[in-house]
């Protein structure tokens, strides 16, 4: 009696066992939403019921005719494709908690080798690289304790299954397509990843194919027909890390010696947490509620070349092929284009920073080209943090200011939130030696500084160390500086701008929106130019604003 139950127990446990397999192998990607708490609609787990089924089936019918080994090598090799399929979602729940999406991909279509060493270096932390080993290893200690035995199955039960098996599978190939690509996550992931190039291609190809009279009459009217409009675009910087914006630790002291020259725009956040997606919208006339009007018309560069503008584009950031990526694809547009970063594979070992951008910019100013636009690219605090600054700025060092955090939090990290400190200081001071320079030549002009998104290095919580990511979408992700300066030939000539600038600072604005103001501030008119749109107008007109998927309130 005892063996037959021992029979019977061994039975279930090996039924039991090889079912859960089969569920591992179909749909992984519900048991990483299991293991990390989220929720899994019942929905999605009956809709797959009879594909596991089937699986199960076929599973019992393969142990007839293979051997122990034979039979688990078949298994391991087919866990081993399933986990391949769902690797990317492991990585991305691992790390953030969220699943993977068309941000995040079009992110990764963008990234080359030395930012994936650099995210590595950012989130590569040991609990991440434990918690994708178990994951991993898990459904294989599974099969290790599968019984080592053969189920016996009589003829008729043979022909019974094998015609159920021949049912399903039929059934499963009659599946709708929309369900397969909805919930088979591999698929799903697969066809994404697509639609991410596919919109990736048309975008650099619109770019490349813009023409002049795309954007109709462009009137120019200022003054002076020798202006000089400057945009610097930083890197990850978060507003609430500025002392100019009340921040506690004093990481503003170059600009806070000129803060009455300077207009500091308090409420301004960027479209997205990734850069290639919100340069896409920042520099172009798409926006978040009209996201295909950046593949109709051309980027800001376009605009002001048809203007008869010389454009210049100087970078420290890694400099990607002339078409490589959305916005290399605008950088390419400009005149001239300077990268100063020559370690492009090699980003942890920064051989030059941002202040090297200066000596770049100071030869464009001192050239007589009449009109010149001119976009300066930071590399500013993208991580590691503590590759983005000289030495000298290695200001805060001890963990006096931190002391409240917990040594077991999961992404405490003092070094790392004192690292990101000193670029924001290393960054105010390249800043203010920008407009050293711009005053030195007496340009007629402005520079705008503002980032393409922020970051929540510990700065929602000091336990918490995200970076940027849209899965998450904390505000300090999205919270950026918005620091307009102006010479003062340009004030002179535009006392009624000069008096709506002063009024507008407080005003809720989204950086998608940014090619209207650049625009109005350029005192430049055109068809496609929308006064609501730009936030020194005082026509402009506020707008919903949204952070990943939720509604942004200050």
């Amino acid at each position: 009696m005892k063996e037959k139950n021992k029979y019977y127990i061994k039975r279930i446990f090996y039924f039991l066992l090889l079912f859960i397999l089969s569920y591992i192998i179909v749909d992984y990607y519900s048991i990483i939403c299991l293991l990390f708490g989220n929720s899994v609609e019942l929905t999605h787990i009956s809709s797959l019921f009879i594909i596991i089924i089937c699986l199960f089936i076929f599973l019992i019918l393969i142990n007839q005719f293979f051997t122990v080994k034979k039979f688990k090598l078949l298994l391991a090799i087919m866990i081993i494709i399933s986990i391949a399929g769902v690797l990317p979602d492991m990585i991305h729940f691992v790390i953030f908690n969220k699943p993977i999406d068309y941000i995040s991909l079009m992110t990764f279509s963008d990234t080359n080798n030395s930012e994936v060493s650099d995210f590595i270096n950012t989130y590569g932390t040991f609990n991440v690289y434990i918690k994708l080993f178990l994951l991993i290893i898990l459904p294989f200690i599974l099969l290790y304790f599968l019984p080592s035995y053969s189920l016996k199955i009589k003829v008729k039960s043979w022909k019974f299954i094998l015609l159920s098996v021949i049912i399903f599978t039929v059934l499963i190939l009659t599946l709708p397509r929309d369900y397969v690509q909805r919930e088979i996550r591999p698929v799903y992931l697969s066809n994404t990843y697509k639609q991410v190039l596919v919109d990736k291609k048309l975008f650099i190809e619109n770019i490349k194919n813009i023409n002049h009279e795309d954007f109709g009459e462009i009137k120019i009217n200022s003054i002076s027909d020798n202006n000089t409009y400057i945009l610097v675009i930083g890197e990850s910087a978060d507003r609430n890390r500025y002392s100019l914006y009340n921040y506690n630790r004093d990481t503003s002291p170059y600009l806070s010696k000129i803060k009455d020259e300077l207009f500091l725009f308090d409420d301004v956040i960027s479209p997205h947490a990734h850069t290639s997606p919100a340069l896409e919208l920042i520099l172009t006339f798409g926006d978040l509620r009209n996201n295909d009007l950046k593949y109709k018309y051309g980027s800001i560069i376009d605009f002001f070349n048809s203007a008869g503008f010389k454009t210049f584009w100087i970078s420290n950031q890694y400099k990607y092929g002339s078409y490589d990526s959305g916005y290399s694809a605008i950088a390419n547009a400009a005149d001239e284009k300077i990268y100063i970063n020559t370690n492009s594979w090699q980003s942890n070992k920064t051989n030059y920073y941002d202040e090297q951008l200066i000596i770049e910019l100071e030869k464009v100013l001192k050239e007589n080209y009449g009109n010149k636009f001119i976009i300066l690219h930071l590399f500013g605090s993208h991580s590691p943090y503590n590759n983005r600054y000289p030495e000298k700025f290695n200001v805060y060092k001890s963990n006096q200011y931190l002391a409240n955090i917990s040594p077991d939090s999961k992404y405490a990290n003092v070094m790392k939130y004192n690292a990101y400190d000193n670029s924001i200081i290393y960054t105010d001071y390249v800043l203010k030696k920008l407009i050293d320079v711009l005053k030195q030549e007496n340009i007629n002009g402005y520079m705008l500084y503002f980032s393409d998104h922020g970051e929540d290095a510990g700065s929602t919580d000091k336990n918490v160390f995200y970076g940027h990511n849209e899965s998450i979408s904390s505000k300090p992700m999205y919270e950026i500086p918005f620091i307009l300066w102006l010479s003062n030939k340009y004030k002179q000539e535009n006392s009624g701008k000069v008096n709506n600038i002063k009024l507008s600072i407080h005003k809720p604005y989204q950086t998608d929106r940014l090619i209207h103001t650049i625009i109005d501030l350029s005192n430049m008119d055109n068809e496609l130019f929308k006064q609501s749109e730009s936030i020194i107008n005082k026509n402009f007109q506020e707008v919903k604003r949204v952070y990943g998927n939720k509604e942004y309130k200050k």
